[in-house]
């Protein structure tokens, strides 16, 4: 590992997926604001199915193409090959099954949209092995440049363009199947002088790969359960308008999350794969984990304070319910993304038996809180989730820490010092601002960016004053642990 490949991963994979959540998010909040919660509860039930089976397309193949450093590209068309007849597979029981999954919701539409959004299954069965062997050689720029071409004709295009044209719910599902689609064309051109070649599954060839892709793939479905199974109880609780506004409120909150601890993914997981001092992977993953606190942990107090406004600014009047659950979730923003840099380290490691334990443990913590809040409101769920994450938060960190040999409680006081500050920081903008409760758009908007500034002044000032006028170097100090 270098220091020049992770700062360059860094960039090229900050600039991809910076890119696609900018415009996806954009595409999903404009058509969100015509079409209306009920509809927004469709595509997030539809989504769950999808990204359910996906797992088992996948079945770690990807990532096990990328961790282990034997892979041949007979390996790769291997592996293709068996998720490309998986895919297939899933994609008929779908459609077979698609009225059972819209009555579970009670939603006739999700039969109709429920079949189109499974044909992502067999587009991602041939792009992931494409895409593994692009991040196994570091060529973040090249899939950079392909995925922000993709994210421009997708969602501002295609997406955007079908609202306008009154598609409805239709130009969600088209752009979130044009994306992909375009990505594996570009996938298949930047493989092009290591072309796939139709391979008869072996099992032998595969076998080599099989604990890992066995304790990986458990450990995806336990996390994948643990980050969704709110979903399927709320629709099926709910109902889908609940589901819309709760899985709006979540987007919101983790969309932070998803644009950081993505990035750090696509990275630290092909890099750490290959780094054998472990001193050098605590020494990066630590500074890292204390960055992320320094400016998320600010980032939460001004979304828990402004939350009802920043609603209203981005979907509207009628989607004003999300903020009590943008608010509450917003606890779990700081939390959320350490434990993706995390995760992607202890896969990296090797300890993915280990991992699939802990995640299976989260995955039951959070069926259990979740089941049990759910008898009350969304709000006590959102509570639930929360919880359910700082929990996470603190399995993964205590087997990660023992293994590198930091101290778990050296970065907790970090974490507190920074949530004190940024509090206090708060409460001072509070005192010399306030957004008013009547809103319109241009108003609201100028009050909304004062009071952003205000507070990241006083910030600011705050931390020179420590620094400089009372030699304080604790807060931003990022090299210690």
């Amino acid at each position: 590992m270098t220091n020049k490949n992770t700062k360059n991963g860094f960039k090229w994979a900050g600039v991809s997926v910076l890119t696609q959540y900018m415009f996806h998010v954009l595409a999903f909040l404009y058509v969100a604001r015509i079409i209306g919660p009920s509809s927004i509860g469709d595509i997030a039930a539809s989504l769950f199915i999808v990204n359910l089976l996906k797992i088992f397309v996948e079945l770690g193949f990807p990532q096990s193409l990328i961790q282990n450093n034997e892979t041949t590209k007979s390996d790769r068309d291997s592996a293709l090959t068996l998720m490309f007849i998986i895919s297939i597979c899933f994609l008929l029981i779908v459609y077979v099954l698609r009225h059972l999954v819209g009555g579970i919701f009670s939603s006739a539409q999700i039969a109709e949209i429920l079949p189109a959004l499974s044909l992502l299954l067999p587009i991602f069965a041939v792009s992931l092995p494409f895409l593994a062997w692009l991040e196994r050689d570091f060529r973040f720029k090249e899939i950079a440049i392909l995925n922000v071409t993709s994210s421009i004709i997708s969602y501002p295009i295609i997406g955007i363009n079908l609202a306008f044209l009154d598609f409805g719910v239709w130009s969600l599902v088209w752009a979130n199947i044009a994306y992909p689609l375009l990505n594996l064309l570009g996938f298949i051109y930047l493989n092009r002088k290591e072309r796939y070649e139709f391979k008869k599954v072996s099992i032998k060839r595969l076998s080599k790969f099989s604990d890992f892709c066995l304790h990986f793939t458990s450990a995806r479905f336990a996390n994948f359960i643990a980050l969704e199974v709110d979903n399927l109880i709320v629709g099926w609780k709910f109902g889908v308008a609940n589901l819309g506004l709760y899985s709006r409120a979540y987007q919101l909150m983790t969309l932070p999350a998803t644009l950081i601890g993505t990035v750090g993914d696509k990275v630290l997981f092909p890099i750490f794969s290959r780094e054998s001092n472990l001193v050098n992977i605590k020494k990066s993953l630590i500074h890292k984990i204390y960055f992320i606190s320094f400016f998320t942990i600010p980032l939460t107090w001004l979304m828990i304070s402004i939350s009802e406004p920043i609603v209203w600014l981005i979907l509207g009047e009628k989607w004003l319910s999300v903020a009590p659950l943008l608010t509450i979730l917003s606890l779990a923003l700081y939390f959320r993304i350490a434990t993706r840099f995390i995760d992607s380290t202890v896969r990296a490691l090797g300890y993915v038996k280990q991992r699939a334990k802990r995640q299976f443990l989260y995955a039951g913590i959070v069926v259990v809180s979740v089941l049990f809040s759910s008898f009350y409101d969304l709000e006590s769920v959102a509570y639930a989730i929360v919880l359910s994450i700082i929990c996470n938060y603190i399995i993964m960190s205590l087997f990660l820490f023992s293994k590198i040999n930091q101290s778990f409680i050296s970065i907790a006081k970090i974490n507190f010092m920074h949530f004190i500050y940024s509090y206090s920081c708060l409460k001072l903008t509070e005192l010399f601002f306030d957004i008013t409760t009547e809103y319109s758009f241009l108003q609201t908007s100028i009050e909304v960016l004062f009071f952003i500034t205000t507070y990241y002044l006083i910030f600011f000032l705050g931390l020179w004053f420590i620094k400089h006028i009372l030699n304080k170097e604790s807060l931003f100090d990022f090299s210690k642990g």
